[in-house]
């Protein structure tokens, strides 16, 4: 149990540096992602130690995972619509000037 731990923290505490270090948005959002998945490792593990054989714990990670694959694919699609919208305007500013 406490090398699976040690993974957990040491995953939290990456993805902590990365929140407060980087200034963009997507590189902040894989940081809270990379946090996410430490909590869910120490659930895992804690669910292992309390319950031995339950798939209670299991479980309910497996679909906290599932949760955060459907807000990834949102996030992708969220941001890519936002770069391109951004581009078209900037593409439109430069057409005034010409």
């Amino acid at each position: 149990m406490f090398y699976y731990l040690s993974l957990s923290a040491a995953l939290f505490a990456a993805g902590m540096y990365g929140v407060f270090a980087r200034r963009n948005f997507p590189a902040k959002i894989i940081a809270l992602f990379i946090m996410l998945q430490a909590v869910l490792v120490n659930l895992a593990a804690f669910n292992k130690y309390v319950q031995g054989e339950d798939p209670t714990g299991v479980i309910f990670v497996f679909f906290i995972l599932l949760v955060l694959v459907c807000q990834v694919f949102c996030l992708v699609f969220v941001f890519n619509h936002w770069r391109r919208q951004s581009h078209e305007q900037a593409d439109d500013s430069l057409s005034l000037l010409k």
